[in-house]
């Protein structure tokens, strides 16, 4: 509830909304109230525009040290990506390549949700985005990949293959 009323306030305090989504963040430690605060709060907020300053504050989330702050970085894009009116997907690609090897599964694994909400809206960009990760050769980084990994097409999949056993050795 209160991060639906955050959200409502957004449109005419986005400064403060920002502010307070960060105050909260150390509270948000439990994944339904990290994902309704990124939904309900942080989406109406990015619908607003300033995209270089929500990407630079998104980027701030996902490098974070406090494992919770980076799920919420992940939450965000995720709110974003199932957002058709959000149409800057490289920024959302550019903030998430933060998070493809991170160390905690529950990040890696709303990583992974973002990656298959933004497959189906720009396939060649996530397909060039995860041959840029695999080849970073991180075992993190194959273990997501290998989440989504029946949702990519044969022919990514084929690109990907030798990375992906390269990382595994």
């Amino acid at each position: 509830m209160a991060a639906q009323l955050l959200g409502m306030a957004a449109p005419f305090l986005p400064a403060e909304t920002l502010q307070r989504i960060t105050r909260w963040l150390p509270q948000a430690d439990d994944p339904p109230i990290n994902d309704g605060l990124a939904r309900e709060a942080f989406a109406p907020l990015a619908r607003l525009g300033a995209p270089q300053l929500l990407t630079e504050t998104a980027r701030s989330w996902a490098t974070a040290p406090e494992k919770w702050t980076r799920r919420f970085a992940a939450a965000a894009l995720l709110a974003l990506a199932e957002d058709r009116q959000f149409e800057n997907i490289p920024a959302l690609l550019a903030v998430l390549a933060e998070l493809m090897a991170d160390p905690e599964p529950d990040v890696r694994k709303v990583a992974a949700e973002v990656l298959l909400a933004l497959l189906p809206r720009s396939p060649a960009e996530v397909r060039r985005f995860l041959r840029d990760q695999a080849r970073l050769g991180r075992r993190a980084t194959a273990r997501l990949i290998r989440q989504i990994w029946p949702a990519l097409d044969a022919e990514t999949q084929a690109v990907l293959q030798p990375w992906l056993r390269a990382a595994s050795l």
